[in-house]
């Protein structure tokens, strides 16, 4: 497959090769009151065939008609697979739902918004139907187990993980897990097995935790002070980790080996969050710019080595800037890295490069391609290029 999908800003979904050329739309021709909506928010199903979108059209009457909307990648029938409360704002401004396939592709857990709040649901992927409630309320965090059974949910004070019967919608049980932390956002599954990290409160302080559903004891791995955020490498050995003392920024990167607990720190700097590369040799870290006031400095991690890699500066749209900001989150659903681990994508404009000011940074200039979507080759042989107007980008799986 090896395509990147993007929201347009016109208004539609569309994938496209990473040159830039084999453009296709799969987002509706049209659609009720269009163009006074638009689709938007997509995500790739795990084989990289398909693509679930966000549709956000006026209504008859006033108001919106906001639904999920599952199609072919290279175009074809969409099908809507959830029609929102139309008393729904959404989960965030401008943003509709969060949705995450299940591993095997059968199922969608979705947050979305309704008259009284946020729900989290799971549903069929392919028909819609309702499969498991989750409940109500917000903030909400949840991953998928590898083998699609469990669904471990971080909502408000509580994680919960959830067994799924084969077809979904079955055997179904949930366990509470005690003394979660509020200092994290995401739940991590393990790449190929049940395992799974966490933050807990512990006799030993704010630690990291990692549990598996098979009876084996909690392991703690970490220490975790203000607030932290993790992902595992894609072979499952180590956590790498991001700590920081305030909400929203992290202030160090770590790798955590599973054996031993060993801690290596890759990077001392402020920074939103960071993508493993496919192959597990790098990171894309993205790091509160040095050059200028409300951009990100993309930094390349080799893990070996330590060696850090300036790569771009980004002016994020603020559609990318929400995905930044939960990285942990959209990175259990989404991945910017291309396959091979040779390139990210980005959305927003990209800036030359500047010697940092003595005194406050600048505001990025005013440029035309403030909404482009943009492949940067990580060894940095090849400069910036861009592949499409859009606001929102990402890499398909295969």
């Amino acid at each position: 497959m090896n395509r990147i999908v993007y929201a347009g800003g016109d208004g539609h979904i569309y994938t496209i090769d990473p040159d830039g050329k084999r453009r296709i739309q799969v987002s509706p021709v049209t659609g009720p009151g269009f163009p006074g909506g638009q689709f938007t928010w997509p995500v790739w199903s795990p084989d990289g065939g398909e693509v679930l979108f966000s549709s956000v059209l006026e209504a008859q009457g006033g108001g919106a008609d906001v639904s999920l909307v599952r199609a072919p990648a290279l175009g074809g029938e969409q099908v809507t697979i959830y029609s929102d409360d139309p008393l729904s704002g959404g989960i965030g401004s401008g943003v509709p739902h969060f949705a995450m396939w299940s591993p095997d592709g059968e199922q969608v857990a979705l947050i979305a918004g309704t008259g009284q709040g946020l729900v989290t649901l799971i549903i069929d992927s392919h028909t819609g139907d309702f499969l498991q409630g989750i409940g109500f309320g917000s903030p909400v965090y949840f991953a998928w187990s590898p083998d699609s059974q469990f669904l471990v949910v971080h909502l408000e004070d509580t994680l919960f993980m959830y067994e799924l019967g084969a077809n979904g919608a079955r055997g179904r049980r949930s366990v509470q897990l005690s003394n979660p932390t509020f200092n994290y956002y995401a739940p991590q599954f393990a790449p190929s097995d049940n395992r799974f990290a966490y933050g807990g409160d512990t006799d030993a302080g704010r630690r990291v935790l990692v549990w598996a559903p098979n009876g084996a004891p909690v392991k703690d791995v970490g220490k975790a002070p203000g607030i932290l955020g993790f992902r595992w490498s894609p072979d499952g050995t180590r956590l790498a980790v991001v700590r920081g003392p305030d909400e929203g920024l992290f202030e160090t990167v770590t790798l955590i080996s599973l054996s031993d607990g060993a801690e290596k720190e890759l990077l001392r700097r402020r920074v939103y969050g960071f993508w493993w590369s496919p192959d597990g040799t790098k990171l894309a870290v993205a790091a509160v710019s040095d050059s200028y006031r409300l951009c990100v400095d993309w930094l390349i991690v080799d893990v070996a080595s330590g060696r850090v890699t300036p790569l771009a500066v980004n002016f994020p749209t603020n559609e990318f800037r929400f995905v930044l900001s939960f990285f942990d989150q959209y990175g259990n659903a989404s991945q910017i890295w291309s396959p091979d681990s040779q390139s990210i994508v980005v959305a927003g404009a990209i800036l030359p490069a500047a010697t940092p000011p003595t005194g406050e940074l600048p505001a990025p200039p005013v440029r035309s391609e403030t909404e482009r979507v943009w492949v940067l080759d990580v060894s940095a042989s090849a400069g910036p290029r861009a592949v499409g107007d859009g606001f929102l980008a990402f890499w398909s799986p295969k």
